[in-house]
């Protein structure tokens, strides 16, 4: 095995699927004390695969941060063949963690050369992709490459979240 730097960033995100989008906005509002969550409606992805196989997925994601750590809640919103419902933890744990990177070819090749397995991937419209590999015991890591409009709006949702009183469960963006 090469000694060479892996050619992703630390992990910053730990990703969940849930039954129900909103009552798990509850908990993590009400209980974790995580919040407010930017809710991502209808996600359309583009040339998707889900093991080699074309994937057209619709799925909601929601976002916060505790710290600089996001939180994303994902809902698949039917039964197609996906990591999000064939590769699926149980209820409450954790599904995948998330890194960037910026060459997402790269990344994919560096964890496939130490045994990891391209799952499911898409394009993202706006230029972003992303990628998820399972890498056995160590679980499933979804690699990014993001367009900087991405990481702005990212960032705005982790300032938000540093800033939250506890109130208001979900962000609204201006505009």
């Amino acid at each position: 095995m090469s000694s060479t730097a892996k050619p992703y960033g630390p992990i910053m995100q730990i990703a969940y699927v849930v039954d129900d989008l909103h009552a798990a906005i509850d908990y993590w509002t009400e209980v974790m004390g995580v919040g407010p969550f930017l809710i991502l409606d209808n996600l359309v992805f583009e040339n998707g695969y889900y093991l080699s196989k074309p994937l057209d997925l619709n799925m909601t994601a929601a976002m916060s941060f505790s710290a600089g750590l996001q939180i994303e809640l994902i809902y698949q919103h039917d039964n197609t063949p996906s990591i999000f419902t064939e590769r699926r933890s149980k209820e409450g744990s954790i599904h995948h963690l998330a890194a960037f990177t910026e060459d997402l070819d790269a990344s994919i090749a560096w964890l496939e050369a130490r045994g990891g397995e391209n799952l499911q991937g898409a394009d993202v419209p706006g230029g972003s992709r992303v990628a998820y590999v399972d890498m056995g015991s160590a679980g499933i890591l979804e690699l990014a490459q993001l367009q900087p409009e991405v990481h702005q709006l990212f960032e705005m949702v982790r300032s938000t979240a540093a800033q939250w009183d506890g109130q208001q469960k979900i962000l609204s963006l201006p505009g």
